[in-house]
């Protein structure tokens, strides 16, 4: 392509940069238009190519914006599509891992790869020192450490926003020693619900089922049953509904019921309008660690689920 200026790397960047943002925003309206038609509604194919296709549009990106690089004069136009899509790849992850939902029609796609493309256009045509080529490389990906970095505190945040949501108090023991909490969650909506697992820290962050099965304290917090009649008829609400346990749970102290069914031992604690299940599934936990729970329940801060 003939130009009236001398060539410089900031024009080659500029013009990597139109290509990239440019076909992103073509490529956007299609899928817009597509989506919207008659053609794709109600069915699972548009779905399934918008989800995948979101991931792999700055690697299919460059098939196209290759020759089209070529013909706006940027060179060499294979090197600078490829490093462009790899930028832009890990462009498009580290802002999904900021927690945005992937989405084939989102404008930030345009922004994402046209500063991918013009990054690569400048690393690899810029005849600098190396450092500054180097350096705008670095700064676009940095995101992408700082999502890898940061991915352990957000989650936590989140969890923690979610169980301030919970609707029932954040009932938590004195940690037995050597137990940790895990997988606390909530049941939002109508269905108002805490639950949790307090499992001892010896047995790994990734143990295998049964393991994890013989030797987790299960725990959930929820409004009390209207069918809790004790001795002759407990019951715990939970996610999955009203839970009835028989044969009769006796009282073993003041406001605590216990029900066994062979190894199989829940408590309930009536803590106001709510009830707390304390529960093992195997011997493997020994009833006085779930006794001990049950005498210091006491309302936790979102952080002592997540720590």
């Amino acid at each position: 392509m003939a130009l009236g200026a001398p060539e410089t790397p900031w024009r080659h960047a500029l013009r990597a940069a139109a290509v990239g943002g440019g076909l992103t925003a073509l490529w956007i309206v299609i899928v817009w238009v597509a989506y919207t038609s008659p053609v794709c509604q109600g069915t699972w194919t548009c779905g399934i190519l918008l989800i995948f296709g979101y991931w792999v549009i700055p690697a299919v990106g460059a098939v196209v914006a290759w020759p089209v690089m070529r013909w706006v004069g940027v060179r060499p136009a294979w090197l600078i599509v490829l490093v462009g899509a790899v930028v832009a790849m890990l462009g498009v992850m580290a802002r999904d891992g900021f927690g945005y939902s992937p989405t084939l029609t989102s404008p930030w796609l345009v922004p994402i790869v046209a500063v991918a493309y013009a990054v690569a256009a400048w690393v690899v045509v810029a005849r600098v020192p190396l450092q500054w080529r180097v350096l705008p490389l670095v700064l676009a990906l940095l995101p992408w450490p700082v999502v890898e970095l940061t991915a352990g505190a957000r989650a936590a945040s989140a969890q923690e926003a979610e169980l301030a949501q919970a609707g029932v108090p954040l009932l938590g023991p004195d940690l037995p020693a050597g137990y940790v909490v895990r997988r606390a969650g909530t049941e939002g909506g109508t269905q108002r619900e805490l639950f949790y697992r307090l499992e001892p820290a010896s047995i790994g962050t990734t143990p295998d089922l049964t393991t994890e099965e013989n030797n987790a304290v299960w725990v959930i917090v929820a409004p009390t049953s209207p069918t809790f009649a004790p001795p002759n008829h407990c019951s715990v609400t939970g996610s999955t509904g009203t839970q009835d346990y028989r044969p009769p749970c006796p009282q073993v102290a003041d406001n605590v019921w216990r029900w066994n069914n062979g190894d199989y031992v829940s408590y309930f604690v009536r803590k106001g309008d709510v009830m707390v299940a304390v529960e093992r599934t195997s011997a493997t936990v020994p009833e006085d660690l779930l006794k001990g729970i049950t005498r210091t329940l006491a309302p936790r801060d979102p952080s002592y689920f997540t720590d």
